[in-house]
């Protein structure tokens, strides 16, 4: 999936600090063994697309290659990305308005908000996964986005009392809400 990062147009897009053209780089960036340089994007991430909780189209744009990158155990920090997904979705569902009209960096009309949203709805079974994976940090990063993108809560009730038996009566620690920049 990282691969396809060139299929998007992400010079036709923008975040907190003009054209998102870097943003692919910093996708790729939050998976090689190097800390340094995952640390790098992450803050990068958080402080362009991600910038105060907004949400920008690149930032929905993002999200796919960031599910690939939470789904796959052989990236280090899948952690980070689950909380960081969590907390594009999380801002997305808060600034939620039906009918709201939101405008982006370049003074057009955005849905990005709406979009995020729903697409965080649609991948809530992928969060039911997360919360159940052997590692701890990531489940403790899952467990908010149960309430928020499960449509049905009584699915996420259902899923939280399991995880909540299985950790022995002890819910896994969760990743702290990131700063706003």
């Amino acid at each position: 999936m990282i691969n396809d990062l060139e299929g998007v147009d992400w010079a036709s897009m923008g975040h907190a600090y003009g054209p998102a053209d870097d943003v692919p780089q910093g996708l790729r960036d939050m998976a090689p063994p190097d800390p340094g340089l995952r640390d790098k994007a992450f803050d990068n991430c958080y402080s362009a697309a991600h910038h105060q909780g907004d949400v920008y189209p690149c930032t929905m744009a993002g999200l796919p290659f960031l599910f690939a990158l939470a789904g796959d155990p052989a990236t280090p920090d899948r952690a980070r990305v689950v909380a960081l997904m969590v907390s594009i979705g999380r801002e997305t569902v808060e600034r939620e308005e039906p009918g709201s009209i939101r405008f982006g960096p370049d003074g057009e009309e955005s849905t990005a908000c709406e979009d995020t949203a729903a697409l965080m709805r649609g991948r809530g079974e992928a969060f039911v996964d997360h919360a159940r994976d052997a590692d701890s940090r990531v489940r403790g990063a899952a467990i908010g986005a149960l309430g928020l993108f499960l449509d049905d809560a009584e699915r996420a009730v259902t899923v939280l009392r399991d995880r909540l038996e299985a950790e022995g009566g002890m819910m896994p620690a969760t990743c702290p809400r990131p700063p706003r920049n």
